[in-house]
């Protein structure tokens, strides 16, 4: 579906669709989890995480494999409980306004 979503006006919101056929779902809820429920009833369930991932904090690094690397060991001579890396790597490093490389 394409479709344009504009909140620029605090006054209104726009929506301009290009399609002949589309379906819009508004749903409501009175907390977020409730929100939460109705929506993985419809799109599906996450499956449970597997047990490693509360064992320890999993690193979100991005750099290459020499920053991954002594960011773990700092970690690690800390004592912090290090379960895994995200390394986002694969994209190339992309300096952004939430991590830079």
């Amino acid at each position: 579906m394409l479709y344009e979503l504009r909140l620029s006006a605090p006054e209104y919101h726009e929506l301009a669709l290009w399609e002949d056929k589309a379906t819009l779902r508004f749903e409501c809820a009175d907390t977020y989890i409730s929100l939460l429920e109705k929506l993985t009833a419809l799109l599906g369930r996450q499956p449970e995480l597997p047990d490693w991932i509360y064992d320890g904090v999993t690193l979100g690094i991005q750099g290459g494999t020499e920053v991954c690397q002594k960011k773990l060991d700092t970690m690690r001579n800390a004592g912090v409980k290090v379960n895994g890396i995200w390394a986002q790597d694969w994209s190339g490093i992309r300096m952004t306004s939430l991590a830079n490389a």
